[in-house]
């Protein structure tokens, strides 16, 4: 009795010689037989996509981690490619990326990092597929995270501001012009934004001026 274990799949011989009492050989048979994979009853790989977390501001960057694994316990997968791709909260692509999956023995895995920079990406919910194909297109694994990009409007985050005053330096009897911007690098409007300007003394800490805008 032959125990196949863990051999690999694929087409194999029995050589089997009939011997006398000094060993030598008086004939002999060859008979082909097929250890089949362990994957012909199932799928010989896994997905998995996952982020390190799940809430991120705007101008973040986000960690995908995909993970291929085979499944199998005697065979080898290759000829795959990882196809992973993250969807807007309306559907519409947002990013996409493939590599090859380099050849995976029984038990075996390759895990891809990807750094998602968002910028200024609208926020909400969004969806994060992994595609293992195979060389005719076929889909042999899947799986899906999600992740969420908060509002500016909600956190302020992606908001700057900057000041600056001519002439400088300037003296007790010049005019003095202040100049101050806003800017939003975020990704959400910000109506009637309250924006507050002070001049304050630095050497006794004094408030000399005071504008106000927005509600």
């Amino acid at each position: 009795m032959f125990s196949t274990g863990n051999t690999y799949a694929g087409q194999y011989e029995v050589y089997a010689e009939l011997l006398d009492g000094d060993g030598k050989v008086l004939d002999y048979a060859l008979a082909p037989f097929v250890i089949a994979s362990s994957s012909a009853t199932g799928g010989s790989v896994s997905a998995s996509i996952s982020t390190e977390r799940y809430e991120y501001q705007p101008l973040q960057i986000v960690t995908l981690n995909d993970r291929i694994m085979n499944i199998t316990s005697n065979a080898v997968t290759e000829g795959l490619t990882a196809i992973t791709t993250v969807y807007r909260p309306d559907g519409s692509e947002f990013w996409s990326e493939s590599q090859t999956v380099r050849q995976l023995l029984a038990g075996g895995s390759q895990d891809i990092v990807y750094q998602l920079q968002l910028h200024d990406a609208m926020a909400g919910q969004y969806r994060v597929q992994l595609l293992v194909k195979d060389s005719q297109n076929t889909v042999q694994a899947e799986s899906e995270a999600a992740f969420v990009v908060l509002s500016t409007a909600d956190t302020g985050v992606g908001i700057s501001g900057s000041v600056s005053a001519m002439p400088n330096p300037v003296f007790r009897t010049e005019p003095l012009s202040i100049y101050a911007q806003v800017v939003n690098d975020g990704n959400d409007s910000l109506l009637a934004l309250p924006v507050t300007l002070t001049l304050v003394d630095p050497a006794s800490q004094q408030e000399l001026g005071r504008w106000h805008e927005g509600d």
